[in-house]
């Protein structure tokens, strides 16, 4: 069994998201990188749906720029009969398994903005969200001349650190801890406190992910090339590839 304590050779793939979306992506690296890395689930965070879902009267299509606010959405109503635009195909993905049309655009909410913009959409709009957003999209597209509300239906809500968070930081082995979103850069300050740089890589999915930071962080933080797990994932790669090789060991490329 890995032990951070004593495994100093192999990089540590800390993961803080939300519990399936940290155990998707621990499945999604280790079949990219098997035993070269060992990966560590830590979600910072939870997804408490809120009590009651806004009206849903004249509304002609949704907006969901994550997959939890799709999840939550399908357990709140039954309805399917909305088009939904959402900020990347993963989102898209988990709409059209829930039952839902669904269309996508790159991955960002400025992104996302100028697609709805570009498909000249006749009803009204509604952006399901959580409490903790970013990009103002309905703001952005009621400046257009369409009409659009925001509604959170779920609280990124704060989880108390579990024990493989503190074995990682208190660990030899280098740290590679993904970022997605301004909330889990936030989370993962307020727990780590102060960490040791020569140990820590942070790749982020955005600028605004990086810069909710604190400046000593930022120092450690890289961006991806894009806002989506492919990117992410090459960003891991790259940072496994710059170690010392290994005896034995194949460099990732």
């Amino acid at each position: 069994m890995f032990n951070p304590m004593r495994d100093k050779a192999v990089p540590l793939i800390l993961l803080t998201r939300p519990a399936h979306q940290s155990a998707r992506m621990a499945r999604l690296l280790k079949a990219r990188f098997g035993a070269v890395i060992h990966t560590v689930e830590a979600p910072l965070q939870r997804i408490d749906p809120l009590p009651g879902i806004p009206s849903l009267e004249g509304v002609e299509g949704l907006i969901f720029t994550s997959e939890n606010g799709v999840r939550c959405f399908a357990n709140m109503s039954p309805r399917r009969d909305f088009l939904t635009y959402c900020v990347g195909p993963r989102t898209a993905a988990i709409a059209r398994e829930v039952g839902l049309t669904a269309e996508h655009a790159k991955g960002n909410a400025s992104d996302l903005a100028a697609y709805i913009l570009a498909q000249c959409p006749d009803g009204p709009l509604l952006h399901l969200h959580g409490t903790h957003t970013q990009g103002d999209i309905p703001g952005k597209l009621a400046q257009a001349g369409l009409e659009v509300q925001g509604a959170a239906i779920y609280e990124q809500a704060a989880a108390r650190p579990p024990p493989g968070f503190a074995a990682a930081l208190g660990g030899p082995a280098t740290v590679i801890a993904p970022l997605y979103s301004p909330r889990s850069a936030t989370l993962f300050a307020q727990a780590a406190g102060g960490i040791r740089p020569g140990q820590w890589v942070l790749p982020c999915l955005s600028t605004a992910v990086k810069g909710a930071l604190p400046p000593d962080l930022q120092a450690l933080a890289t961006i991806a090339t894009a806002p989506n797990t492919k990117a992410m994932i090459a960003a891991i790669a790259n940072h496994i590839s710059q170690r010392p090789r290994l005896e034995g060991q194949t460099k990732l490329v």
